[in-house]
This record gives structure tokens, C-alpha cells and sequence, in this order.
């Protein structure tokens, strides 16, 4: 389970997401490390970005990123770009990846 955050606002489909997938994306299932963390592709603190809890905008990845592991810890540190994570989502969710980012774009209540 999700410790409580301030900026997800869905923490129920976070954690459906984590269990669905079971694997870090962007390693693959055969990556065995420490844990598992749904990642913003568009993240909520940065920027004063309002990242959505959407699945076009979450990726499940190895971490923990506060220790700067595995891939979430790359994203953060950006050694994975969102480019690269948006192909894995929009893969995921059978949509291109211009659909998937103007998913997101909408949803921030940004102009598409």
C-alpha cells in the first residue's frame, strides 16, 4: 500500500496498477529489484506541474527513487526521459504515443 501523499489524488488506482503489471516497465519482468513504485510520467511537484493520477501518465518502476535506485531513481535524475516513458504507456494502453501525451495535456487542463 501507498503511503498517504499530498498530491496523489487516486492512490486506489496506483496501487491496482502495481499489482496488475507486477514488473518494472521500463526493465522488463525478468529485472528483479527492491520494490516497485507507479511513477508520473508528468510529475506532480515539479514545476508546479499537476501531473494527473491517469494511467497514460503512470508507469510502474523499479525504485525506491528517494534512495535513487532503479529506474524511477533514473527518472529522476533524468537518465529516462518522459519520452521514452510515454512509448512504454501508451504501449501499454494500446494508443499512440501523441494520444497518450495529449491524454495527459487534457487532463492538466492543458490546450491539446
Amino acid at each position: 500500500m501507498f503511503a498517504k501523499h499530498p498530491r496523489v489524488k487516486n492512490p486506489k488506482l496506483l496501487t491496482q496498477m502495481k499489482k496488475e503489471i507486477g514488473h518494472c516497465e521500463y526493465y522488463g519482468p525478468d529485472f528483479n529489484f527492491e520494490c516497485l513504485e507507479a511513477a508520473h510520467i508528468e510529475a506532480k511537484g515539479m514545476g508546479g506541474g499537476k501531473g494527473p493520477d491517469i494511467r497514460e501518465n503512470i508507469v510502474i518502476l523499479s525504485g525506491p527513487a528517494s534512495f535513487g535506485k532503479g529506474a524511477h531513481g533514473a527518472h529522476h535524475r533524468r537518465e529516462i526521459t518522459n519520452d521514452e516513458l510515454y512509448v512504454i504507456a501508451a504501449r501499454r494502453e494500446g494508443i499512440s504515443v501523441e494520444e497518450c501525451k495529449a491524454k495527459v495535456k487534457a487532463a492538466m487542463g492543458k490546450t491539446v
